[in-house]
C-alpha cells in the first residue's frame, strides 16, 4: 500500500512541473528516495521528526518538485523555495522512506543501518515495528536481516524464550504449569507481523521459527500465515518445531479446535497438560500423519476425566 502511496505522491508531482512520463515506478526513483530515506532513518534513530531543509543532499534538492510532496513545509524562502524546519507528511511515510533507503542502501552491506544498536529490547523493536514490516515487505535479504535481529533479540533475553516453559514430560514426576506471559505473546506479535509481509514465505519460514528458538506459540495469525506459505508438511522447513498451546484458564467455557503436527512428541507434551484446564468443552484433534496409536491411547487417557461435551481425533 505505501508504494502506491509514495508512487501516487511522486507522479502528482511531476506531472505537475514536467510533461508526465506515463509507466514509471516508484523503483525508477530509487536513487531519489534512498537519499531522502537517509535523512528519515536518521531523523528515527534520533526519535526526531523535523529536520533542517538543507540536510537533504545536493541531489535531491535538484529534484525538489519531485520530493515536495513527501514533506510538510511550513516556512517558505523569498524565492519561494522551502526554507527552516520541514518534515515528513506522515510518521508511516518517514519510516517506510526509512526503511527504502535500509534496504537498498544497507541490507547489501550487511546491516539494518544502525537499528541493530537502538532496537536491543522486545520495548525498542516493537517502536520499529513498522520500519521492521517495511524492510520485510521491499526484500527477502532485508526481511532476513530483521528476523537475524529478533532472533538475537530473544537469545539475548531468556524471559522472551518459549522452550523455557515446556514442561519436560520425560524426566519431571510433577510437571509443572505452563504459563505464557505477555512477553512471549507480544514478542511471538511481533515476529508474525513481521514475517507477515514477506513474500517468499515458504522460503523464509525457518528463519521466522528460529527467532523464536523452534517453540511457536499457535495462534490464528500463524494459522494464516502457514496458509499463505502453502506449507503443510512442517517437516520440510524444520525437524526441530515444537509446537506450544496455549489455552485461556478463565473460568468460561471454551470451544479449542487444535491442529497437531509434525511431531508425536508435541502430542505427548499437550496430553500432560490438558489435565490441569478445565475450561474445554470441545476438542477437536487432527493428527493424522504423525502420530501412533499408542500415542492416541495417551493422549485420550489423559482426558479421559475431564467434562468434555465433544471430542474428535483424525488419525488417518
Amino acid at each position: 500500500m505505501y508504494l502506491a502511496i509514495v508512487e501516487h505522491v511522486l507522479y502528482h508531482s511531476q506531472g505537475k512541473h514536467s510533461p508526465v512520463r506515463f509507466g514509471q515506478k516508484v523503483e525508477d526513483f530509487k536513487e531519489i528516495l534512498a537519499e531522502i530515506g537517509k535523512v528519515a532513518l536518521e531523523c528515527l534513530l534520533k526519535d526526531d521528526h523535523v529536520f533542517e531543509y538543507d540536510q537533504l543532499s545536493a541531489a535531491i534538492l535538484c529534484e525538489e518538485s519531485l520530493i515536495i510532496g513527501l514533506l510538510q513545509v511550513s516556512e517558505y524562502a523569498e524565492n519561494l523555495q522551502p526554507a527552516g524546519m520541514v518534515s515528513f507528511i506522515h510518521k508511516s511515510i518517514q519510516e517506510f522512506l526509512a526503511a527504502w533507503y535500509i534496504t537498498y542502501r544497507c541490507v547489501p552491506e550487511g546491516n539494518l543501518g544502525g537499528i541493530e544498536e537502538h532496537a536491543l529490547t522486545l520495548k525498542d523493536c516493537e517502536a520499529w515495528e513498522n520500519v521492521f514490516q517495511f524492510i520485510c515487505g521491499l526484500s527477502d535479504d532485508g526481511a532476513v536481516k530483521v528476523l537475524e535481529h529478533l532472533t538475537s533479540v530473544r537469545i539475548s533475553d531468556p524471559t522472551l524464550d518459549l522452550s523455557k516453559i515446556i514442561p519436560d514430560v520425560e524426566n519431571e514426576t510433577d510437571v509443572p504449569l505452563c504459563y505464557v506471559t505477555d512477553k512471549h505473546t507480544r514478542f511471538s506479535d511481533l515476529v508474525y507481523n513481521s514475517f507477515q509481509e514477506v513474500h517468499s514465505k515458504a522460503e523464509l519460514l525457518s528463519h521466522c521459527f528460529n527467532c523464536t528458538g523452534g517453540t511457536v506459540l499457535v495462534t490464528k495469525q500463524l494459522t494464516e500465515l502457514l496458509q499463505k506459505a502453502k506449507v503443510k508438511d512442517l517437516t520440510q522447513v524444520t525437524h526441530s518445531v515444537n509446537f506450544l498451546h496455549c489455552f485461556d484458564s478463565s473460568p468460561s467455557p471454551r470451544l479449542n479446535e487444535i491442529e497437531l503436527s509434525p511431531t508425536s512428541v508435541g502430542t505427548v507434551k499437550l496430553a500432560s497438560l490438558l489435565p490441569r484446564f478445565n475450561n474445554i468443552i470441545s476438542l477437536c484433534l487432527d493428527l493424522s500423519g504423525c502420530c501412533a496409536a499408542a500415542v492416541v491411547d495417551t493422549l485420550v487417557i489423559s482426558i479421559t476425566y475431564k467434562t468434555l461435551s465433544g471430542y474428535r481425533c483424525r488419525v488417518e
